[in-house]
């Protein structure tokens, strides 16, 4: 899901509600077993509210989160998850991208398109919402490293792949993004920045789906 949406980006295939610019250094994402765990672990408290920086710190780099919920179903639909995209890409205007300025409306999309972000891991639980006296999935996703640094650059505007990290080179499966030559991935150090790496507001949908980030 995250690399189909990281490469429309990237490629400059994405109009709505107008054109974002090309990414010249957008990495293809790659899954995270530390990074799951930590989400699955967050996922089985069963509360629709993000952990703090240092229950999901890692030691290679800052994390952030996306969350979301489904009520009335035990069925997990991961493809709920796109709404993280397709509900927020039309309040990105693509003025914030250089240098970003978060908003609560699109932080989700934000930390998706994030081009130096390469690590996720995701996990999901059911519980029973005994206020809502309904069946709850919760879905937690964790980004290293984490996006939406306020004054930071989303991404590089430019032709796909034109600009390479060390250490990385054109995706053999995505046209327009990147992927890591080794585990160690690219790596910059993000000390100076200000991070919003999630948002406490709620989006409410109307197919009964709720979002934090």
């Amino acid at each position: 899901m995250h690399n189909e949406f990281r490469n429309k980006i990237a490629l400059g295939k994405e109009t709505t509600p107008q054109q974002q610019p090309p990414a010249a250094n957008m990495m293809q994402m790659e899954w995270d077993d530390e990074l799951a765990r930590i989400a699955q672990a967050h996922a089985n408290l069963c509360k629709f509210e993000h952990d703090t920086g240092p229950q999901r710190q890692v030691d290679n780099f800052i994390v952030g989160q996306n969350l979301f919920i489904t009520m009335m179903s035990k069925k997990i639909d991961w493809r709920k998850a796109d709404m993280w995209y397709t509900s927020e890409v039309q309040y990105f205007n693509p003025q914030y991208r250089k240098p970003f300025v978060f908003g609560g409306a699109y932080g989700h999309f934000s930390q998706i398109i994030w081009a130096e972000t390469w690590k996720v891991g995701c996990g999901v639980a059911w519980y029973y919402d005994h206020s809502q006296k309904m069946d709850t999935m919760l879905y937690t996703c964790n980004y290293g490293p984490a996006g939406n640094m306020q004054g930071a650059t989303v991404y590089i505007k430019g032709e796909p792949c034109s600009q390479c990290p060390k250490n990385t080179q054109c995706s053999n499966e995505y046209k327009g993004l990147l992927q890591s030559m080794t585990p160690d991935g690219p790596q910059r150090d993000f000390s100076h920045l200000q991070m919003n790496s999630f948002y406490t507001a709620i989006l409410v949908s109307m197919n009964n789906v709720s979002a934090k980030w």
